[in-house]
């Protein structure tokens, strides 16, 4: 086979050498880079290798366009190639097209690649291509170029099995309208400096590992269509650069791990059709004013991840976002329903059991939030009996008003001696935490609740006993 190969190359070489050669050749060193591509990629077995290796003028094999002993084309998708991609095709450096799509290519995509600096479309996908995408790919600076000859086709390297980063150095590519790095095992984070792709029309990075900030950097990408981020691991925001995006007809970020309040610009992006980020760790916040406002052909926001339930004490809550008012919370004590709960968050259970809760919105009503199950042991007999005094002499003891509160909480308790009064978030988190020296027929102390979301907080009063009560408190 060697000898037949090297015969097919003397004969090529000498139709080029020849002054008067009928038909015209590439150059011998593009003519041996093809024969490398033929041996390297099992040519024999090709679906179609019309005319490879014989002595017919290169332009009439299969794939191969060129002028004059130019080589400017390489089109084999779909034509069952297998093997690696030989590192002498960066030699060809006329080239401006290379399809290999749609094949069985394995091994790593050559650096040498990035020499084919005319090249203005690079497709590779849906092959079985592995290792790290190479940085030397940033050099190819009109890649995307727009050309009044020849079509141009994206760098499309989804459908692989590439792994490691995203390199920064694709930013360089300014010319390029579409990258798609879909369905491969691609880490780390998305590089900011892909912000600098403002030619970019697609941008698609679904199914892969990066995790990570959504990088604010790609709010400059003002001709940006298509933005779809789906399946990754990404946390954090959505970056509020993204209202910039005016030209953004899909987004799709479901499948991650974002979280935080749902911007309401995403409702007056002009041009924005279909949107998606079910499956993240968003609650209701922001969500309402993105339903009312919705225009959207496609908008889907539900499932998200499971919320927590804090305890804090005896009182069981759990934050799901939104205006609490139009929140229902269903509670569930060993799987059956207990208690039905509009526009309030805590729960205070009576026996001991596995809880959990289901809240729905009067506005978002595709989405129920779910939360995890907590087990809760038997309330002591102690624990009812100071629960009992409690209620029996509420606005008596200890009582806070007014309630609703917006700017001051004045809290009125019956205790004497040191005592310790704490305001919390539902989650128990501690925002205020005051020592009083209490005495006997009554005691006062404002709390400054001013700068608080409004939403439901707690007042906890522990007495010089280690004695703990709590009151509910309603922020406007």
């Amino acid at each position: 086979m060697k000898t037949k190969f090297t015969l097919v190359l003397l004969v090529l070489a000498l139709s080029v050498c020849k002054p008067n050669a009928v038909t015209a050749q590439v150059n011998v060193q593009d003519s041996l880079v093809l024969v490398a591509l033929y041996n390297s990629t099992d040519g024999p077995n090709w679906k179609n290798h019309d005319n490879w290796l014989t002595s017919n003028p290169v332009k009439t094999w299969y794939g191969i366009y060129s002028s004059g002993d130019v080589l400017y084309g390489l089109y084999l998708s779909n034509n069952q190639l297998s093997g690696n991609i030989p590192p002498e095709l960066g030699n060809i450096i006329s080239l401006i097209q290379l399809d290999l799509s749609d094949n069985q290519l394995s091994g790593s995509i050559p650096p040498a690649l990035g020499n084919l600096t005319n090249l203005l479309g690079l497709s590779l996908n849906n092959n079985q291509l592995s290792g790290s995408i190479p940085p030397e790919l940033g050099n190819l600076k009109n890649l995307g170029r727009y050309s009044d000859h020849f079509l141009d086709f994206p760098l499309d390297l989804s459908n692989n099995q590439l792994s490691g980063n995203i390199p920064a150095a694709l930013g360089k590519l300014r010319y390029l309208e579409y990258l798609c790095l879909d369905s491969n095992q691609l880490n780390g984070h998305i590089p900011s400096k892909l912000g600098k792709l403002t030619n970019l029309v697609v941008f698609s990075v679904k199914f892969n590992n990066l995790g990570g900030y959504i990088p604010s950097s790609l709010g400059n990408l003002s001709r940006l269509r298509q933005l779809i981020l789906s399946r990754n691991k990404l946390n954090g925001n959505i970056p509020s650069s993204f209202a910039n995006l005016k030209k953004l007809q899909r987004l799709r970020l479901w499948d991650n791990k974002l979280s935080g309040t749902v911007p309401s610009f995403l409702a007056t992006l002009p041009n924005l059709q279909s949107l998606s980020f079910h499956h993240n760790h968003y609650t209701f916040d922001g969500l309402e004013v993105l339903v009312q406002n919705n225009s959207l052909d496609t908008f889907r926001y539900a499932r998200q991840r499971e919320i927590d339930i804090h305890q804090t004490n005896n009182i069981l809550s759990v934050y799901a976002g939104g205006t609490l008012s139009n929140n229902t919370y269903k509670w569930f004590k060993d799987g059956a329903l207990v208690s039905t709960i509009t526009g309030d968050s805590t729960f205070t259970p009576t026996a001991s059991g596995n809880y959990n809760v289901e809240v729905t919105n009067s506005i978002a009503t595709e989405l129920t939030l779910y939360s995890d199950t907590l087990n809760i042991s038997a309330v002591t007999a102690t624990q009812q009996n100071d629960i009992a005094a409690i209620k029996a002499d509420d606005k008596k003891s200890f009582s806070v008003y007014p309630n609703p509160a917006k700017t001051i909480a004045t809290v009125v308790f019956n205790e004497t001696g040191n005592c310790i009064i704490k305001l919390t978030d539902i989650s128990g988190r501690a925002l205020q935490t005051k020592t009083i020296a209490a005495v006997k027929g009554g005691n006062m102390l404002q709390l400054d609740v001013s700068k608080y979301a409004a939403g439901m907080y707690l007042i906890t009063l522990i007495n010089n006993k280690d004695q703990s009560h709590i009151l509910k408190l309603r922020k406007e």
